[in-house]
């Protein structure tokens, strides 16, 4: 992300994810300051928030690149 950051040149918000086995984190990079999310377990009913994040991400990606 901060790779992304540097390269783009461009202060906006980084949106990301990264996954540890069954667990998926979410993160964002402001500036140089990040937020990461509760895990969530993907072999429980905690999917549908994974899927629910990612539907989420996907609108905020769209809406800053209109």
């Amino acid at each position: 992300m901060l790779a992304g950051q540097q390269l783009n040149q461009e202060a906006q918000l980084i949106y990301g994810c990264y996954v540890v086995g069954r667990n998926w984190h979410f993160v964002t990079l402001n500036g140089r300051e990040y937020s990461i999310s509760q895990a969530f377990e993907a072999t429980t009913p905690e999917l549908f928030n994974i899927f629910r994040t990612l539907k989420v991400l996907k609108l905020r990606i769209i809406e800053q690149t209109a």
